[in-house]
């Protein structure tokens, strides 16, 4: 109690001049229009200043459920241009919609393509119900399968690895091979076991065949840039051009396909064919 009435009694002075600076100050907008018209307006640009950096704060704290939810959007409008490429009415394509599938969006935090087994990280994981043995594509290709899961991330087998293998079309010539990556140049793919007879041209678009139960028919991979016969081979060495560059890789949708458990299963037990 001493030690309160000795700071009172030191710094009684300070807080008595204080006091009295506010009332005047009060007094004197209070009675002077010039001086309470000069107040407002400072009080409102303060005020206002104020809640624009609160606003800014706000919006800034927000943006990355404002992300979440256009890559939700942009995932059902991927789904749908997969499933139904024809332009239809949006209320006819979610009627259409095959509901087998779902895709899942999701943000590449870690990528390399400089070495001979190269592999992602993405920013789901079992806690959004992620699974090993899913396909991971982008809005341009495909990007790999995910292969270990965590709760909040998983790794992802790159297309630019020596154990990838994708069963992938030729749209032109009908023909399908397995695609595979020689570890030379990152957006130059192989594809083999096409037949010598089969009639191939340059520029010919190479899509997903649907042959397995990681990607759904269709999904673009790339383009036939060169392809020749070596001698006594029945099948030809085809090289493809990615469509989009694996060093270049932000953002991603997870597919899945849910009745395709017990065929996941299967095909891992007798292959490795993606």
């Amino acid at each position: 109690m001493q030690d309160l009435l000795a700071f009172f009694l030191r710094f009684g002075g300070v807080f008595t001049f204080v006091v009295l600076e506010a009332i005047c100050a009060l007094l004197i907008v209070r009675y002077n229009d010039s001086q309470r018209a000069i107040w407002l307006h400072s009080g409102n640009r303060i005020t206002g200043s104020i809640a624009g950096k609160v606003d800014e704060w706000t919006d800034f704290v927000s943006l990355r459920d404002v992300a979440d939810s256009l890559a939700a959007e942009n995932a059902r409008l991927r789904l749908q241009i997969l499933l139904q490429p024809e332009a239809l009415p949006d209320s006819v394509l979610v009627d259409r919609v095959d509901s087998s599938y779902s895709l899942i969006p999701t943000r590449i935090v870690r990528n390399s393509v400089a070495l001979a087994n190269n592999t992602l990280t993405i920013d789901r994981g079992s806690a959004q119900d992620v699974k090993p043995r899913q396909g991971v594509i982008s809005s341009r290709s495909l990007i790999g399968v995910t292969r270990s899961v965590g709760t909040q991330y998983s790794e992802v087998l790159s297309l630019l690895h020596s154990e990838s293998r994708v069963s992938a079309s030729l749209v032109n010539a009908g023909y399908y091979g397995l695609l595979r990556w020689e570890g030379i140049e990152p957006r130059k793919m192989a594809l083999k076991e096409i037949p010598r007879h089969a009639k191939l041209t340059v520029g010919d678009s190479v899509v997903t065949s649907g042959y397995s139960a990681i990607f759904p028919e269709g999904i673009n991979i790339g383009r036939v840039d060169t392809f020749w016969l070596e001698p006594g081979s029945d099948f030809y060495e085809v090289r493809v051009a990615l469509s989009h560059d694996p060093a270049n890789l932000d953002y991603g949708y997870i597919v899945v396909r849910q009745p395709a458990a017990e065929r996941v299963l299967f095909e891992e037990q007798t292959s490795n064919v993606q």
